[in-house]
């Protein structure tokens, strides 16, 4: 028969026991339900039966599956690859000229405004000329002194000398009456005056005014810039490893910081082959149509140039391409497959290529066995949260559908 002390005991070992059961049961409830992402992940992605789904790919339940994902999508083309490198550069004038004063005097009119268009030989400026009058009259007066003093010394001579002789006296003429010096004098005033005009040397804009009407103006002083921007020229450090590669004529894209959504298309003018030793760069100037004038110099410029042609390449967009897999080293694509009004993602693993700053090549050789054909539709936006067999309806703008742009 048991004592009351030997009960206590058993009921306390009993109730301890219990206690023991429930936390191991609880732990291992705990252990089933964190050890099976990846089972879970599988279901929800709904990979293909012969691969194993990217883990990084999202939950199709965050979309609908009655309402499409709009994404955003462009044609697989095989088409010449051009690898491509990036500078920096400004953009300059295609002429410019600083217009200085030739000759003194105060400046009697400005006819021109900054940013102003001019016509090649439109008055500019004008410089007061009354001096340059007065000398012009006196200069013409000299002339025609000299020009009687040449006449009476030819009639003084003897008509029947010899052709020799007439020719001998004429040139002694000349010196003697000075009427080459006046004419050169007459011609020198005549210049003077028309210099205190000054005109647009070629069609431009007109930038830097530096006087104003009323100065007092010397010889050599500027006076105002006009600009040729008609077309533009941008002059950019290439890195030495690829100036080598470009030519004259190679096509680069141009961005403006001031038009930031505009991409600019222009062509190498030429190349200079001087390297800079210190920042080991050459210089390249490109040539950029400005037909609406808008492109000012000084402007900067980002600039990708073309140097390295890789024909008959199977290309697509960077953006295109997705990094999956738990180290990052595998590359998928989602095809679009229409089905009526709307359509399906279909990821397939893919091999790259050489890539450039725009696209990347895709290629047979490697360890994925995924296949794109020319003329299928790769997903470029929106596709980033997509999973297999995800259904999608393509738009051009994936943000205005109102769908998840790539970031």
């Amino acid at each position: 028969m048991s004592t009351p002390s030997s009960s206590s005991s058993t009921r306390s070992f009993l109730v301890l026991a219990a206690a023991f059961l429930s936390v191991v049961a609880a732990v291992a409830w705990r252990l089933h339900v964190t050890t099976r992402p990846d089972e879970e992940e599988e279901q929800v992605l709904g990979a293909p039966e012969d691969e194993a789904p990217p883990p990084e790919v999202a939950s199709a339940e965050l979309f609908s599956a009655d309402n499409p994902t709009p994404v955003k999508g462009v044609e697989v083309v095989r088409d010449t690859l051009w690898i491509q490198v990036g500078a920096a550069g400004r953009i300059r004038a295609l002429r410019r000229q600083a217009l200085e004063a030739r000759v003194p005097g105060e400046l009697l009119s400005l006819a021109v405004r900054e940013g102003e268009l001019v016509r090649r030989g439109q008055t500019l400026a004008v410089i007061d000329s009354t001096e340059t009058l007065l000398e012009l009259a006196t200069a013409r007066v000299q002339l025609l002194v000299a020009e009687a003093e040449y006449d009476r010394l030819i009639e003084s001579g003897d008509e029947n000398d010899s052709p020799s002789v007439k020719e001998s006296r004429a040139n002694a003429a000349v010196v003697m009456s000075g009427l080459e010096r006046e004419r050169a004098n007459l011609a020198r005033v005549e210049l003077k005056l028309a210099r205190s005009v000054v005109t647009a040397p070629f069609a431009g804009k007109i930038a830097d005014i530096r006087v104003a009407v009323g100065e007092r103006i010397d010889p050599g002083a500027e006076l105002l810039t006009v600009l040729d921007i008609s077309s533009v020229e941008v002059e950019v450090e290439v890195p030495e490893g690829e100036l080598n590669k470009l030519e004259a004529g190679r096509r680069a894209r141009v961005n403006l910081a001031a038009y930031s959504g505009d991409t600019l298309e222009a062509r190498v003018s030429r190349v200079n082959p001087v390297i800079d030793s210190r920042e080991r760069t050459g210089r390249a100037v490109l040539s950029l149509a400005n037909p609406d004038l808008r492109l000012f110099p000084g402007m900067h410029a980002r600039v990708l140039l073309d140097v390295e042609a890789l024909p008959d390449r199977l290309v697509v967009p960077r953006s295109a391409v997705l990094q999956r897999s738990e180290t990052l080293d595998r590359h998928v694509v989602f095809i679009y497959l229409p089905e009526g009004d709307f359509g399906f993602s279909d990821w397939r693993y893919v091999n790259l290529g050489r890539e450039s700053i725009t696209h990347v090549e895709l290629v047979r050789e490697g360890p994925e066995n995924g296949i794109v054909d020319p003329g299928e539709i790769v997903l470029v936006d929106g596709h980033h949260y997509l999973s297999h067999q995800t259904k999608v309806r393509l738009v051009d703008d994936v943000a205005a559908a109102g769908g998840r742009p790539t970031r």
